[in-house]
């Protein structure tokens, strides 16, 4: 089947400075009329009238209470007096959103995130090791004892250690599997994680064989081991049964035993993206009384530092509990208060980590066998290999691009710097929108229209979760140098041979009378991921204005197009774009103009605010409530229609057809939808299942627009793939 990916991209080009101000003119104000301190001659200064009309739900939040197991997070309603409004950063955000991308300015707000990527099986790490702290003059430093072995490959019924690991295991100790896929997810699943600070150890009857040395055959013992094929994963108890609290070990009875301790997740119901498949089993781990003289092997510094870099960009993909990476089940990880945005997580002494070695030297380590890798790259590299001014301001920048210069800037840099960060302040304003009409295009200020929020409002709805794929993600986010759609690998992505596809921009769904497709079908599972909505009733009407000054005609060209860029174009608005809430049509009803010059002489003083003004011919003024006090104002002037249009023939005609093909929402050929795996029926369920499907067999590429694109491309759900 084919269908849509929810969203897809406007490419970023190399630029063209002609519009640029550079650095050194912004610092010694030779700016022209990119100022606030004068108004120059031959420019635009006044008001833009529009209106916006909701043509799916919409939902823009005031606050929000924070999610937990057992109820959704509750967004509150942005509200005017009572009434559902769009507050003027949401209308911003949404507008400079557009004039950057039709400009190819720069990304005025892009994270500098790591890009990592879930490993596959065959790149899992398998020993196991406990962090060690050792403190001396120098500070804090991390080692690390190891524990358990790793998967050992079999050969002719010998299994052999791989030499990396030759040397560093006292005792060939294998990790032994305990539990199964439902008792390790019950509510009273008794064990939790070893901690340092508050020991616990337990007992089990195993094989003990302190003589394997290096390699060890299976002939007579294979009994005694868990297999997968030609791998030996670990060791089977003596005695079936759960692990048992050493302290209630009669004193007899020990020498029966091997002491250990436990390294136990925690699927929890709050946990519920751990995979059910494949999560069947906690581990109990051998651990003598001696062991804490055992070796110990240094962390190579790198692979501290990646591992910190991964577990903050795995931190701040969930700011609410349960807080990723997940905590082993019992530790106790940095203090996270609750207004505090830090929930990285970091080493401990005593934690229990995955491992990788050479050399005798920790190169890797995490905290699940199957973790992430890269890191390395950055999203600031791959736009910086594009055009160094595509990245947010910063001190390494020379040029102030249109779209800064419009919508203002902050320069971001660093602690410490000499020289004070450079700053712009914008020339439009932009006011909030109010509601003017209902669903029903009855004026909601009309005497007895407003007969409470459900004239305004739907009944309230507990959203699909708000999620999907994040960079690097190269089969959807990544084309190669050359702009072609070839797939590639994860581990491959590279700055100088790939380039991101461009700023992501939403689809729009197709119009379903009745349908709402971002309603969860399973309103009382995961529910910490999830949203409680009110969504403002389609049809709803919105009037707003946007004040400017001082722009030239490209500038007030751009705004224009940002507004509306064709009669066929749509903007995405507000909570849920994904999921296919939002959807709105702006019309920019006038144009009203400030002859600033008259306006400051001795005549001006008696003659109204505006000296003329563009109206939609279509526009009936006394119908349009921000225009019913200004009729009186001569009509002429600047137009609209020219202004918008001289701009849209100078854009780069990549973007201007990415961009408008995006917006036209009659371009669709086919569902859009979250990607699904053949068979799969239910968006909300497992929905890596493509990915790991398009990355084993498939290899299918969001196919880059440009200017000979004539529709939005498809993917498919890899049914041949899948049959084949």
């Amino acid at each position: 089947m084919k269908f849509h990916n929810p969203y897809h991209f406007v490419p970023v080009k190399e630029r063209d400075r002609s519009q640029d101000l550079t650095r050194e003119q912004l610092k010694g104000g030779d700016v022209g009329n990119v100022t606030h301190a004068l108004f120059g001659s031959g420019t635009h200064s006044g008001r833009l009238v529009c209106r916006i009309t909701a043509e799916d739900a919409i939902v823009v939040g005031a606050e929000r209470t924070p999610a937990s197991d057992e109820a959704a997070a509750v967004v509150t309603p942005f509200e005017r007096d009572g009434r559902p409004a769009i507050p003027a950063s949401s209308l911003r955000g949404l507008i400079s959103s557009v004039a950057e991308a039709a400009s190819n300015s720069a990304l005025r707000v892009l994270e500098d995130r790591a890009y990592s990527y879930r490993k596959k099986m065959s790149k899992s790490l398998s020993a196991i090791g406990m962090v060690v702290e050792r403190t001396d003059d120098t500070g804090v430093h991390h080692e690390l004892r190891p524990l358990t072995l790793p998967t050992i490959e079999i050969q002719r019924g010998v299994a052999t250690l791989p030499l990396a690991y030759q040397g560093l295991f006292p005792i060939p100790n294998l990790k032994v599997y305990i539990g199964n896929r439902a008792s390790i997810r019950a509510d009273d699943y008794p064990y939790e994680t070893f901690r340092r600070d508050s020991p616990k150890y337990y007992g089990m009857k195993l094989k003990r064989d302190r003589a394997w040395g290096k390699n060890y055959s299976l002939e007579n013992d294979t009994h005694q081991y868990r297999k997968a094929g030609r791998f030996l994963l670990a060791q089977k108890p003596l005695e079936p049964g759960d692990p048992i609290a050493w302290d209630d070990i009669p004193e007899d009875q020990r020498p029966h035993y091997v002491r250990g301790i436990l390294r136990v997740l925690g699927c929890t119901a709050a946990r519920s993206d751990i995979p059910e498949k494949t999560k069947l089993h906690e581990i109990f781990i051998p651990y003598p009384a001696d062991a804490e003289n055992w070796p110990c092997i240094p962390i190579d510094p790198a692979a501290l530092d990646r591992f910190n870099t991964l577990a903050s960009e795995r931190s701040e993909a969930r700011k609410n509990p349960p807080f990723l990476p997940y905590e082993p089940k019992g530790t106790v990880r940095n203090p996270r208060p609750k207004n505090d945005d830090d929930h990285s997580f970091r080493l401990k002494d005593g934690d229990l980590v995955f491992f990788d070695a050479a050399n005798k030297r920790v190169t890797e380590f995490s905290l699940s066998s199957i973790w992430r890798g890269g890191g390395e790259k950055r999203a600031h590299q791959f736009f910086s290999a594009v055009d160094l001014d595509l990245i947010p301001f910063h001190s390494g920048r020379q040029s102030i691009t249109p779209a800064e210069q419009l919508f203002g800037l902050v320069e971001q840099g660093t602690a410490g710097e000499q020289e004070a960060a450079l700053a712009l302040a914008g020339r439009v304003r932009f006011s909030d929108a109010l509601l003017y009409a209902t669903a029903d295009t009855v004026p909601a200020n009309a005497a007895g229209a407003a007969d409470g929020a459900g004239r305004f409002y739907e009944e309230p709805v507990t959203l699909k979760i708000l999620d999907s794929p994040k960079p690097p993600c190269p089969c959807l986010y990544f084309k190669s140098a050359d702009g072609g759609a070839r797939y590639i690998e994860k581990p491959k992505l590279a700055p100088g041979h790939h380039r991101p596809q461009g700023r992501k921009f939403y689809l729009h769904y197709r119009s379903q009378d009745g349908a709402r497709p971002w309603k969860t079908e399973h309103a009382t599972e995961r529910l910490s991921q999830k949203a409680l909505v009110t969504p403002i009733r389609r049809g709803s009407v919105f009037y707003f204005h946007v004040d400017f000054e001082n722009l030239s005609d490209h500038e007030l060209g751009m705004l224009l197009y940002a507004l509306r860029p064709t009669p066929e174009f749509r903007h995405k608005l507000g909570m849920g774009k994904s999921i296919g809430l939002g959807r709105v049509r702006t019309d920019v009803v006038a144009l009203l103009a400030i002859d600033r010059g008259r306006r400051y002489s001795w005549d001006g003083l008696f003659e109204p605010r505006y000296s003329s003004c563009w109206i939609d011919p279509n526009e009936n003024v006394t119908q349009c409530p921000p225009l019913r006090g200004e009729a009186h104002i001569a009509t002429g002037g600047l137009d609209v229609p020219s202004l918008r249009e001289a701009f849209r023939s100078g854009m780069d005609a990549d973007i201007r057809n990415a961009l408008e093909l995006l917006g036209c929402p009659a371009g669709l050929t086919a569902p859009v939808q979250t990607p699904l795996a053949p068979g799969q029926t239910d968006p909300e369920d497992e929905t890596f299942e493509w990915f790991v499907l398009n990355d084993e067999k498939c290899h299918q590429m969001l196919k880059p627009l440009d200017a000979s694109s004539r529709r939005l491309p498809t993917l498919s759900d890899g049914t041949e793939a899948a049959n084949a």
